[in-house]
């Protein structure tokens, strides 16, 4: 796990960096500047919750049909 943070941690730190640049460069229109960005990361975050539960869920009932059968 740890080297997955250490791994990811650049990416995750130089995107909204990457945004907030992009969004100045644009004089704060469009997608990088509005409300936009805000949408897109609930929702993303939204879906990765989702992928997530799935997976749990997946995974859970694996373990309690092969304990049932």
């Amino acid at each position: 796990m740890a080297a997955f943070a250490l791994g990811s941690s650049p990416g995750l730190l130089a995107g909204p960096w990457l945004l907030a640049r992009l969004g100045r460069a644009g004089g704060g229109s469009g997608l990088a500047g509005g409300s936009g960005v805000r949408i897109a990361t609930r929702l993303s975050g939204a879906m990765l919750a989702a992928g997530s539960l799935w997976a749990l869920g997946h995974g859970l009932w694996a373990q309690i049909r092969a304990f049932c059968g």
